[in-house]
């Protein structure tokens, strides 16, 4: 009699799986509700809510309309040039007044700078109680994740469509967090602190560069001043050897008894040839022979003088150009510090070096479903685990 072979039977009734997987719902069900409870428990107190995006905008032209005025001053001044060259000065003082332009660009760089610091960003976490401090056990941990926190805070430039990135026109800050109007109550405060810490800083460069320039003016009156003083002083000196001069050629006069100029002017030239002969060590006339009445006369004359500096040939350019130092410094004082006092920066309020689209904060929250898959996932392995279990079960009974 032949043998008997087992059938074997490859075809998986539906039915029996249903059952199988009905049969082992609680282990299933529990697998589930523990992965689900965990990530629901994760989502809830993670402080990682949301990306959060906000652009920076520059200042637009109509906002500048303030500063026009007196850049127009600024710039009228550093671009004039002297007519006459003894005002060679007065050009130099006008091209250092250039940097105390105020442009969109400038506003907005030292706005960013003041970001860049972070110090508006840890002054916002700890009065927003962005962290909670009774999570820390002690002051220096608390103040370490403040800085931790602001330094997280990115800061991005403007850049054109990529093929991993989007593009952005403006600056921005992004950052991550779970409140959202918080986070915006945030941003308000660090916009208005670093619009205000940029307005202090304007109004302080402003007065030491003035007091730069001032102090620059300062110096060149009294680099003229000084050479002022010695044309006058070289005068002197001159006026007092020609004194000593006279009185010896009158001397010599007397003693030869030539009371009266002797000399006819076609035969040794005009008097201005005769006086620049004798100063010139070749006397081809004997300045004493003009007899000692004239040089005597020029002897009183020049000691009864009431005023030597009209005798200064080169003393009038130099009190030009003091005179128009002196006006400069007169009107920088007057007309730039007159038009900066009348910009925003020295205005209460109004101020605004760029701004925080606030209202418009884009936040990206994460993907939370792919998180919630986790759950389902576990219930799929749990259904194999309890089906893998039926078979060995199965076995061990055979």
């Amino acid at each position: 009699m032949p043998k008997a072979h087992p059938v074997i039977d490859n075809e998986i009734d539906l039915f029996d799986v249903f059952v199988i997987i009905w049969n082992g719902k609680w282990i299933i069900l529990a697998t589930v509700l523990i992965l689900l409870l965990g990530i629901i428990s994760y989502i809830s107190f993670t402080n990682i809510g949301f990306n959060a995006i906000t652009e920076i905008k520059p200042m637009t032209s109509s906002d500048l309309n303030p500063y026009q005025r007196y850049n127009g001053q600024i710039l009228d001044a550093a671009k004039k040039e002297p007519e006459n060259p003894l005002l060679i000065a007065e050009k130099k003082i006008n091209s250092n007044l250039g940097f105390l332009t105020i442009n969109a660009r400038r506003l907005l760089d030292l706005y960013l700078d003041q970001l860049n610091q972070r110090i508006v960003f840890e002054e916002g976490i700890i009065k927003y109680k962005l962290l909670d401090k009774e999570k820390f056990k002690d002051e220096n941990r608390f103040n370490d994740a403040v800085i931790k926190f602001a330094s997280s805070i990115e800061i991005l430039p403007p850049k054109k469509m990529t093929p991993i990135a989007e593009e952005r026109e403006y600056w921005s800050i992004r950052a991550k967090y779970n409140n959202a109007d918080k986070w915006k109550e945030f941003l308000s405060y660090v916009n208005s602190e670093a619009n205000n810490k940029v307005k202090i800083f304007l109004k302080a460069q402003f007065k030491k560069s003035a007091s730069i320039v001032e102090e620059n003016m300062n110096y060149e009156l009294e680099d003229i001043n000084t050479e002022i003083d010695n044309v006058i002083t070289d005068h002197d000196i001159e006026t007092s050897d020609r004194l000593f001069y006279l009185h010896e050629q009158a001397a010599i006069a007397r003693q030869l008894g030539v009371a009266s100029n002797t000399l006819e002017s076609q035969a040794y030239g005009s008097e201005n040839s005769m006086i620049a002969n004798v100063q010139s060590n070749t006397p081809l006339t004997p300045f004493y022979l003009r007899g000692y009445k004239a040089i005597e006369k020029e002897i009183d004359l020049i000691k009864a003088r009431q005023s030597k500096e009209a005798f200064v040939v080169e003393l009038r350019p130099l009190e030009k150009t003091r005179r128009i130092l002196r006006q400069n410094i007169i009107k920088f004082q007057e007309r730039f510090t007159s038009s900066f006092k009348s910009t925003p920066i020295n205005q209460s309020d109004g101020f605004v070096a760029a701004r925080m689209a606030v209202v418009a904060t884009k936040f990206e929250k994460h993907k939370k479903l792919m998180l919630l898959l986790i759950p389902m996932l576990g219930g799929i392995i749990a259904s194999i685990y309890v089906l893998m279990s039926n078979v060995i079960r199965k076995k061990h009974k055979n």
